[in-house]
């Protein structure tokens, strides 16, 4: 029994101390928002006292910032302070009640913190609300006591700068007026030109702009239009020009701008008719076009592109020669379009037709193809001396062109040369003969280790016959393999080689015939036996040569 009196006193007595404590952070906060609400009416009595001073604008525009502030203010306040009193009474009730034991005290967690809330929370959030808005009203007041009465800076400018700012409270931190000028505490952006410059005198006007690049200023922009306007007329009145634009975008923004930037239209037409002209560089000893586009600032794609014949001929760069390095420009380029006539070539076409006068792989000119020419008529996009591109609108023809006429050869070449057995049988298309008197096949192209060639396998000093007709491109020892070989060049991107031979007949740079002796067979250089290794060759690429040869065939069989 005693220690449960004990435990009532302890708690009687904490329960006293938070009751205490409690209520004097209730004081506390409802004297705070009291005394925040009275300060503002004063503040707005003062500052409605204050704006007699100013002119009826100037006057609307301040009251609505502090009666932006003032019902703010209010609104975040009201609700703490009408909160503070009910809490309060709920408060003293609800311990009136209680026998003030500690099992009669125990309330939920959730209640707990809301009793925490309005004891703490609710006091400070009103003292630190009081100090915002004090903060705020004293910069009001501070950018009235700055403005002077006696100001000769328009009210529309006021208006324009505020406006500019975006919002009307902003002026404190960015604009102050002082002497009939505007002061930056933070140069706006559109002061930024004056180099820090926090003494600015503005006037309402128009800014004239360049593809975004501040110009000028103008009291009215009317007499730059019409100028600009003309300028086009012009030069639309030029022989073939069908149009003309300023590649620029001009613009005209209405807003405040320094009065040391107003101009007129004829100086600002000075500016966007001037430019820069064509920058030439002389070519000196030990020059390089990478060195002399590093030099200029371009780089080595711009100086080719500046200088066209170049990309044609690299070695027109020597000593002496005058390179383009910067071309002329011009502040207000104009893109003209120009329609013109235009005298063009028509190729001609090759056609072939097959002749059985001549053999597989030999061609005749029939007709020479003679060009034919056209009329077009073309719109020419330029900017300056540049052209930009062009356009066929349409075309008209002047003469028709004459095409070649090519017969190609289907005629199958007589065997000089064949096998020792009719049973070897190739059904190429006979561009090529067997090139051995004899012989036969012993490794084909390809096989199992990548051979270029067809392998005719005779003996020692057998014939070798030029497969067809052409010129001896090479004759001799070839260190690579080959040992003694002959190549021949037969036109057309093709070629033939034979090699291993034990005896070279004919002699480089000579003409033969398809069926001359060029060789014997051997087995000189990389050599197992006595064979003719046999290339065909597209393009200086290995082919199949039993594509191009045909013996014991259908087709032979049948032609004889």
């Amino acid at each position: 029994m005693m220690s449960r009196k004990r435990q009532n006193d302890v708690s009687d007595e904490t329960v006293r101390k938070r009751s205490k404590f409690s209520g004097a952070m209730i004081k506390l906060g409802a004297y705070a928002a009291y005394s925040v609400i009275f300060l503002l009416k004063k503040l707005n009595r003062i500052l409605c006292d204050s704006a007699k001073a100013f002119t009826s604008k100037t006057t609307a525009l301040i009251l609505g910032v502090i009666k932006k502030f003032k019902s703010i203010g209010r609104k975040i306040l009201l609700p703490f302070v009408s909160c503070l009193k009910p809490s309060r009474g709920r408060f003293t009730a609800k311990r009136a009640e209680t026998d003030l034991t500690v099992s009669s005290i125990r309330i939920t967690n959730f209640k707990q913190f809301i009793n925490k809330t309005v004891n703490y929370a609710v006091p400070a959030a009103a003292i630190v609300v009081f100090a915002a808005v004090l903060a705020n009203a004293s910069k009001i007041d501070r950018q009235i006591s700055e403005h002077n009465a006696g100001s000769d800076v328009d009210n529309d400018v006021f208006i324009a700068a505020s406006k500019d700012l975006g919002f009307a409270d902003e002026i404190a931190d960015e604009v102050s007026f002082e002497d009939g000028k505007l002061r930056f505490a933070q140069p706006y952006e559109r002061f930024l030109e004056d180099a820090g410059t926090d003494d600015i005198s503005v006037i309402d006007s128009v800014g004239v702009f360049s593809d975004g690049q501040f110009i000028g200023a103008l009291t009215d922009e009317t007499e730059l239009k019409n100028i600009l306007s003309s300028g086009l007329e012009e030069i639309k009145k030029q022989p073939d020009v069908i149009d003309a634009v300023y590649k620029n975008v001009i613009e005209y923004r209405k807003g405040v701008y320094r009065t040391d930037t107003l101009t007129d239209a004829v100086s600002i037409m000075e500016f966007l008719n001037s430019g820069t002209e064509e920058k030439r560089y002389v070519v000196e000893e030990g020059d390089s076009l990478y060195l002399i586009a590093e030099n200029n600032g371009i780089t080595f794609e711009k100086l080719l592109e500046m200088n066209p014949e170049l990309m044609e001929n690299p070695d027109l760069c020597v000593i002496g020669t005058e390179l383009v390095v910067e071309r002329s420009s011009s502040n207000l380029p104009v893109v003209i379009t120009k329609e013109v006539k235009e005298k063009a070539v028509l190729p001609y076409e090759t056609q072939t037709v097959e002749s059985d006068s001549l053999f597989v792989g030999e061609t005749e000119v029939l007709v020479d193809g003679v060009n034919g020419e056209c009329e077009n008529l073309l719109h020419i996009t330029c900017e300056g001396s540049t052209e930009l591109s062009r356009e066929v609108i349409s075309s008209s023809v002047i003469a028709e062109a004459v095409p070649e006429m090519i017969a190609v050869g289907v005629k199958q070449r007589e065997a000089v040369g064949t096998p020792d057995s009719a049973e070897t049988v190739l059904e190429g298309n006979g561009m090529f003969m067997w090139p051995v008197n004899g012989g036969y096949i012993s490794d084909v192209f390809g096989s199992n280790r990548n051979h270029k060639g067809l392998d005719i396998a005779a003996p020692e000093g057998t014939d070798i016959y030029a497969a067809a007709e052409g010129k001896v491109i090479a004759a001799g020892w070839n260190t690579g393999g080959y040992g003694y070989f002959v190549m021949i060049d037969h036109g057309n991107g093709y070629a033939t080689l034979y090699g291993h031979m034990s005896k070279v007949i004919a002699s480089n740079g000579a003409e033969v015939k398809c069926g001359d002796l060029i060789g014997e067979v051997g087995t000189t250089g990389d050599s197992t036996g006595n064979h003719l290794h046999f290339e065909v060759r597209y393009q200086n690429v290995c082919q199949n040569p039993a594509s191009y040869i045909s013996v014991n065939s259908t087709v032979s069989s049948s032609e004889e």
